[in-house]
């Protein structure tokens, strides 16, 4: 039968199938690739999708994944913080919808796991849409049952299966045309990847909705964006997958701003200031329970110290410049004890700065 054209909705995207390229079977790419951008930040995220771990806690997902109260990478299970409800992120166009099919939410880190120490993932600060830059996406959702393409009605492709398939895998997409794409009834500055029979190149399918896309700057990987959706040919059957089907990709240089607002802010009001600032000081060198933000942990390391107070420093969005270490620990009135230990941390800030 003839395929008819895109469908003009986007269905969420949860899963990721592979192409060979030419008549190769698919690879597995069931570990991480040899230039690997951050394979074990990925993981399950909720009942139904894929998150990324930006760092300080944060996990980014999609709005629409249910249950987003877990990450789980490789067997291991972070679980949202008790004081954490989660956070939808938001359009700056008034043109859009105010809120966005992107969510963020906060797990404890604790020393021993995977997770613990890893630096904040840099995210793109330029909008990759129409760039034509290929980026390497990792998913955890369905994968396909052949590593073959079979025919559909005139269309190569492939058949996905069952929710028991999922797994760890990875592909390439490329920043294709840049586009507005509601989703779940929220818009989403977003870029198309269209699939095509090329080595590597995957398709984003059932259960990968929150899938991170990474991009080599040649210094080093940025997050660029994170899939959520896709479109199908009309009368495709279910559970699969063929070439020209669109996946479809947020543009996360568009929400940045609201991304590496949440890097510093102890108190989750949504900005780094002077509040995060005395949370620390005050706390500074007690022990807490590890992941707990609110306590001043900014790092989730179980510890209130110098690497909290510069998480604070460095991502200062408050009106005005930030103050020096020197200038934070004059203005704030602390105990003679937190004063010993203000001191070495300064000696040890400035030993690392230099």
């Amino acid at each position: 039968m003839m395929l008819g054209a895109l469908m003009s909705f986007a269905p969420p995207a949860s899963a990721i199938v592979i192409a060979g390229g030419g008549i190769n079977p698919a690879p597995l790419n069931n570990t991480a690739p040899a230039n690997d951008p951050g394979w074990d930040r990925v993981g399950m995220a909720g009942s139904n999708g894929t998150g990324v771990y930006l760092g300080n806690g944060y996990v980014l997902t999609a709005r629409h994944v249910a249950s987003k109260t877990t990450l789980v990478i490789d067997g291991q299970t972070y679980t949202r913080l008790s004081t954490d409800t989660g956070t939808d992120l938001t359009n700056d166009n008034p043109g859009l919808t105010t809120t966005t099919d992107l969510h963020l939410f906060r797990v404890a880190v604790p020393e021993g796991t995977g997770l613990h120490g890893l630096d904040p993932l840099a995210i793109s600060d330029s909008l990759l849409g129409g760039s034509g830059q290929t980026g390497t996406v990792i998913g955890t959702g369905r994968t396909q049952q052949e590593q073959v393409p079979v025919n559909f009605g005139g269309a190569l492709g492939f058949n996905v299966g069952d929710v028991n398939s999922r797994e760890k895998r990875w592909g390439i997409m490329e920043a294709g045309q840049a586009q507005t794409v509601t989703s779940f009834s929220r818009d989403v500055v977003a870029y198309r990847s269209t699939f095509n029979n090329i080595a590597n190149e995957a398709m984003g399918v059932d259960r990968d909705s929150g899938s991170p896309v990474f991009f080599d700057t040649g210094s080093g990987f940025e997050l660029g964006g994170m899939v959520f959706a896709i479109a199908v040919f009309n009368g495709q059957p279910s559970n699969t997958a063929l070439f020209n089907n669109v996946t479809f990709i947020a543009d996360l240089a568009e929400y940045r701003d609201q991304l590496l607002t949440y890097n510093g802010d102890l108190t989750g009001d949504q900005a780094v200031d002077e509040n995060d600032l005395a949370l620390a000081l005050n706390r500074f060198g007690q022990q807490v329970t590890a992941g707990h933000y609110e306590l001043g942990d900014g790092t989730g390391d179980g510890r209130v110290d110098i690497q909290d107070l510069n998480l604070v420093l460095t991502n200062w969005n408050a009106a005005g410049p930030a103050p020096t270490l020197e200038e934070a620990l004059a203005s704030v009135p602390e105990p003679s004890s937190l004063g010993l230990l203000a001191a070495g941390a300064l000696a040890l800030f400035r030993r690392r700065r230099g």
